[in-house]
């Protein structure tokens, strides 16, 4: 388990630094790229286990394909408008939401769980409010919107899961997705072609890397372990994005986020030990 999600953490963190080196690639047609090419690629093998699956379970991952494209676009959108520190941790702040959602579902996390949570918090919260000449208040809501719309589909994830494999999971997920975000591309006029050799190398590492590996790797831990620690691994991907980023674009964190990074990996420890299954 510990192995498969650390290989997801690290592709995972790459996400930011490809989205960041291919600006001239719209949100939406990156989205609808790569959740459709995932699609494509993972459909065959899962569509005879799909033809089987209840109304009921195909209205749920219609659902969390939307809150899925929601994610995508925003998050996107939040690499271009702030920083890639900002961006990375805010949108690791999937359990906070993930928390909520399992409280309202009668299955509150326990105190412990919910003080780690808020040491995140408070310390995205000075992140955002540190005023930080290449980050902007509009990409910093930008990547909260894509947590909270991450959370989402993470729960319903947590139950629809159970009845499908890894591959048949991420293609139903990935399908509706793709499909919101390219009516959405079409409707607002977005191009999906003209970009350059080094942005489709881009495109094409988002899809492999950060999706099939990244999300795959979540997607399967969703069977032994609750939403909410699940993306408590989210909270590691600042770490990893910040040390990119700082060897592809010459952009070191300052004191006050490493401090930031520290106190989010205290976070993740704590938080991902209160909430283990007991039983």
């Amino acid at each position: 388990m510990a192995a498969i999600l650390a290989v997801g953490l690290v592709a995972l963190s790459t996400s930011a630094i490809a989205v960041r080196a291919m600006p001239e690639v719209p949100p939406l047609a990156l989205a609808t790229w790569r959740l459709g090419a995932t699609a494509a690629i993972l459909l065959p093998w899962s569509w005879r286990r799909l033809s089987r699956i209840s109304g009921r379970s195909a209205l749920a991952i219609g659902s969390a394909g939307t809150l899925l494209a929601v994610h995508f676009v925003a998050w996107f959108a939040a690499v271009h408008l702030t920083s890639v520190w900002h961006a990375a941790v805010l949108v690791s702040l999937v359990p906070l939401a993930s928390g909520a959602i399992e409280a309202a579902q009668g299955r509150p996390p326990k105190a412990a769980f919910w003080c780690a949570a808020g040491i995140a918090a408070l310390s995205a919260g000075g992140l955002a409010g540190s005023g930080a000449a290449d980050a902007s208040l509009t990409g910093d809501a930008l990547a909260v919107v894509a947590a909270v719309a991450y959370a989402g589909v993470l729960s319903i994830g947590e139950r629809v899961r159970q009845d499908l494999d890894v591959v048949a999971w991420t293609a139903a997920l990935t399908t509706p997705a793709a499909l919101v975000c390219g009516a959405a591309a079409v409707a607002t006029a977005t191009s999906f072609t003209g970009f350059s050799t080094s942005a489709w190398f881009g495109i094409a590492w988002c899809v492999l890397g950060p999706q099939l590996l990244g999300h795959q790797s979540l997607s399967w831990a969703l069977r032994w372990w609750p939403a909410s620690r699940v993306s408590l691994v989210l909270l590691l991907e600042p770490v990893g994005a910040a040390l990119l980023a700082s060897v592809a674009f010459g952009a070191r964190p300052s004191p006050a986020s490493i401090v930031a990074g520290a106190l989010t990996l205290a976070a993740v420890a704590v938080a991902a030990n209160a909430n283990r299954p007991t039983g």
